[in-house]
């Protein structure tokens, strides 16, 4: 079992890190007391009549806007007032959530601060949310759109660059604390969400692919520097990441490649 306070960033330990990242969450920071696992019936849980408040039927679900159907359409077509205005008010719940476990514990702050900054009761709170995890799934969405916009308009022409750009993006307010919710959410053993490593193949693969190194040579490349990313990413996210160290490892990906590019040339001229 890898000890993430001490997992190692350089590529030669980054395929057994890999393996492990897919497998396990990364809970634990150095230097910080990691959020505790969100338990059904712990604090920030609605209340136990709440649900038959919402609810006719005590045997059955308690209705929330994630259960209920949200096709609220007029007869031309769009969204019902009354739709707008349950999706404004979802809206602004999440902008609170955001500005508020900003400042605060994911875990431990109450709800009620979130439900008071976004100017609703806190049984709205929990019409749109169930329970904290609900809001903190729905944030982590929201947080993940934010940062894979932002990387959308970096510039990933190379390698480098995307790497660069990837790195840079983690030190943003909104990603660090999408950190901060994955570790919560991911508190109870879950696999991690493969967005992030898939995403960090795929362009890894683009990029080599426009070098012209076949799939072949690009796939395990990319297999290897993906985890290893992903490790960096968290170290500029919660303790930073020295420019140095950050050269370093750049360094080490452009050399891969390009004995990746060189090994699958030579196959190219022995075939």
């Amino acid at each position: 079992m890898v000890d993430v306070r001490s997992a190692p960033v350089s590529l030669a330990d980054a395929a057994d890190t890999g393996a492990f990242l897919c497998r396990r969450p990364l809970s634990r920071v150095p230097g910080r007391r990691p959020d505790r696992r969100i338990a059904r019936g712990s604090l920030g849980d609605p209340p136990a009549d709440l649900a038959c408040r919402r609810n006719p039927d005590p045997g059955g679900p308690p209705l929330s806007a994630s259960s209920a159907p949200d096709t609220e359409e007029s007869e031309s077509g769009g969204l019902t007032r009354r739709a707008r205005q349950k999706a404004e008010t979802r809206a602004r719940l999440l902008d609170a959530a955001r500005v508020v476990f900003a400042e605060g514990s994911v875990v431990t702050t109450p709800l009620d601060a979130i439900a008071k900054r976004a100017g609703v009761s806190k049984a709205t709170l929990f019409f749109h949310f169930a329970d904290r995890r609900a809001l903190l799934q729905a944030l982590s969405q929201e947080l993940y759109v934010v940062g894979y916009r932002i990387l959308d308009s970096a510039d990933r022409s190379t390698v480098r660059k995307f790497l660069t750009s990837y790195l840079s993006v983690q030190d943003d307010p909104r990603v660090r604390l999408l950190w901060r919710v994955g570790d919560v959410l991911t508190a109870d053993g879950a696999p991690l969400p493969g967005a992030a490593y898939g995403y960090a193949v795929h362009e890894m693969q683009a990029r080599m692919d426009e070098m012209g190194i076949p799939p072949s040579h690009a796939g395990p490349v990319a297999g290897v520097v993906a985890p290893a990313l992903l490790l960096m990413a968290r170290r500029v996210a919660f303790d930073g990441l020295g420019q140095e160290e950050h050269d370093r490892f750049l360094d080490q990906v452009e050399a891969l490649v390009h004995h990746a590019l060189v090994a699958s040339r030579a196959e190219a001229d022995g075939n």
